[in-house]
């Protein structure tokens, strides 16, 4: 008899909130400033391998089913066949790998591009960086079951409205989120349930992409139980180009980016690194809708994915350069941040990692309406081809409103490396506050020594002292970005003809700016419309609020001005970047010896986010609530 062996990878990626770069992020000429969620989307494999290859499969074929638990009919089951070349031996190939859904599946089930295309991108490239020797090794060893993928989301990634069986126009309250089980079942087929815009396409298909490629060993966790900087990257780069066949299009890509890194400023990449593979037209078909001569054509036509996925391939670097008619000279849109990665990134493509600072957090708003993104992108992106010159003259307004923030952001997180407790004090003093009188406030502290205050924030001669003047300007230098934004989107809807700030929305997110404490600003993330709006807030220590005291207040604020607004908290809460694994070491040099940038590095490093792991991360299904039950349930 021949044993078998149990073999499971658990990954998750988070969700995400661009809270600066609208639009202009579709553009290398602008970052966007993007914050990672605490929910997160969690992806199982699980398949018996033979130890003995006597065991193993005749046939060049496996059975790959995927399954959500949280909707109904949410099972699609394929077929991963090696198909030998029919091309003359000249050719290299020795063949091919296949994809193909089960007829069944696809009565029942229905098409799902994000997930059939993210296993046939990964199965392909896993054949290419293995050899397809050694994958169909591995594959024949499976059992008949094959591998099954259990893929499953953190609740804040769709209303629960219906879930919680609540009548129209009312929406949660915070208690009934927090009683929910994890991964409450929808009561709705996938392509019905109505989402919360964290991005749950973009955070599937990663976190399928980087499951189901550990999983075929071609990529190997460290000791450790995490992931190379490189491996990252490839993982990023395949989800990128899995996502954008799923969509049609090239998109923004922040996104796939954010499940990845997390928190961060983004850059896009170059479209035109994607387009070959995109021509090519990659396919899951259902067995038997295509001939063998159909389907050797099609075959014939691919590209190889490897060199234009390595992680070392330029054209993954975002170039700030445009191509849509902005000016050449885009250093007005270069931020600290990135000016501090650049000085010690490899050559590895990454984004520069940008979180909020300690004492700043999150909060999400869902509200009981709905935006088509896909139509307001469209017509914006119309008018800015139509009036180029004024398109570019906003852009560029909104880009130094942008870029402020980034550069406030990074201002207090280098506040609170240098003094945590001083920082500390004085984020609790402002809590107290309301944010309009933080300028009062400002005028009654004492100058600082130098009589000066660096707007720019250089990262290079950044003052560090810290002092509550510093530490209420950096936050006053946030709320002001915050309200340029709002300002500058709301005149790129107007003057684009569409609802990007909807007036009832503005106006309640000033409400709330100007009459609760503590409140720092906020605005409508990503494209806009009605679909939710986010809240950044100071978090005190010596007199703490819970999620559910600020939504009272928040409630307390839109009854008062009678608005008709349905508002549903989010449990969601801002996540964190994650670090290479040399950010911050001074390369060997004795302290003595390092620079300004590295000594800069060093403490951030130290600060309270370090040693998180944030963005795409390897999971233990124990240690996450719910989770295997939800497993247990698809099986």
């Amino acid at each position: 008899m021949s044993s078998h062996n149990l073999r499971e990878t658990t990954v998750s990626a988070p969700g995400k909130v661009l809270v600066a770069g609208g639009y202009l992020v579709l553009d290398p000429a602008y970052p966007g400033s993007v914050i990672s969620t605490s929910s997160r989307f969690y992806c199982h494999a699980r398949s018996q391998t033979s130890k003995s290859s006597s065991d193993a499969a005749k046939e060049q074929s496996c059975t790959v089913t995927v399954h959500s638990p949280q909707f109904l009919d949410a099972e699609w089951v394929y077929r991963a066949s090696f198909v030998p070349s029919t091309a003359s031996a000249q050719d290299q190939s020795k063949g091919h790998w296949v994809l193909e859904q089960t007829a069944e599946s696809r009565a029942k089930a229905g098409r799902n591009p994000f997930v059939s295309l993210a296993l046939a991108y990964t199965l392909r490239l896993a054949a290419e960086v293995k050899g397809d020797d050694e994958l169909l090794s591995l594959l024949q060893r499976t059992r008949s079951e094959g591998i099954r993928i259990t893929v499953a989301a953190d609740n804040d990634f769709y209303s629960q409205r219906e879930t919680l069986n609540l009548a129209p126009g009312t929406a949660p309250t915070v208690d009934q989120l927090q009683q929910l089980p994890p991964f409450s079942p929808q009561k709705c087929r996938i392509g019905d349930v109505h989402k919360t815009g964290l991005g749950s396409s973009a955070a599937m298909t990663t976190s399928l992409v980087a499951c189901f490629l550990l999983h075929l060993q071609a990529v190997i966790p460290t000791d450790s139980g995490s992931l190379e900087t490189e491996d990252l990257a490839l993982i990023h780069n395949l989800a990128q180009l899995a996502h954008c066949a799923a969509q049609g299009k090239v998109g923004s890509g922040f996104d796939v980016s954010a499940a990845i890194w997390g928190s961060q400023l983004y850059r896009r990449f170059g479209p035109k690194v994607l387009q070959a593979c995109l021509d090519e037209g990659e396919k899951v078909l259902a067995e038997g809708e295509e001939s063998t001569e159909q389907r050797d054509a099609r075959l014939s036509a691919r590209t190889q994915l490897l060199p234009v996925l390595d992680p070392y391939n330029p054209l993954w670097k975002a170039s700030p350069l445009s191509s849509s008619g902005a000016p050449e000279d885009t250093s007005a849109h270069s931020t600290a941040t990135e000016g501090l990665v650049a000085s010690g990134q490899d050559q590895v493509a990454r984004p520069a990692p940008l979180q909020l600072p300690p004492g700043l957090d999150l909060l999400l708003a869902d509200v009981d309406a709905g935006s088509n993104t896909p139509s307001l992108v469209s017509k914006v992106l119309s008018w800015r081809k139509e009036k180029p010159e004024w398109a570019n003259q906003l852009y560029n307004v909104i880009a130094a409103s942008n870029q402020n923030l980034a550069d406030s952001l990074l201002r207090l997180r280098i506040l609170h490396a240098s003094d945590a407790s001083t920082y500390e004090e004085q984020i609790n003093a402002a809590a107290k506050q309301l944010s309009s009188e933080w300028d009062a406030t400002l005028k009654q502290l004492p100058p600082a020594a130098d009589q000066s205050h660096d707007d720019e924030a250089d990262a290079s001669t950044v003052d560090l002292s810290v002092t509550p003047r510093t530490v209420l300007q950096a936050l006053s230098d946030v709320r002001n970005s915050l309200r340029s934004i709002r300002a500058g989107m709301r005149e790129l809807g107007n003057r684009a003809g569409v609802p990007i700030e909807p007036p009832e929305i503005g106006a309640l997110i000033k409400k709330i700016s100007d009459e609760i404490p503590g409140v720092v600003g906020g605005s409508i993330p990503g494209a806009g419309g009605f679909d939710a709006f986010y809240i950044i807030h100071l978090e005190s220590t010596d007199s703490p609020r819970s999620l559910a005291q600020i939504w009272h207040q928040i409630h307390s604020v839109n009854e008062k001005d009678e608005s008709k607004l349905t508002l549903g908290p989010l449990l969601s809460r801002a996540d964190g970047a994650k670090s290479a694994s040399d950010e911050g070491e001074d390369g060997g040099r004795g302290e003595e010896d390092a620079g300004p940038v590295a000594m800069l590095l060093k403490k951030l490093k130290a600060s309270e986010h370090a040693g998180h792991d944030f963005g795409l991360r390897l999971e233990k299904v124990d240690e996450v609530k719910g989770l295997k039950n939800a497993i247990d349930t698809s099986v």
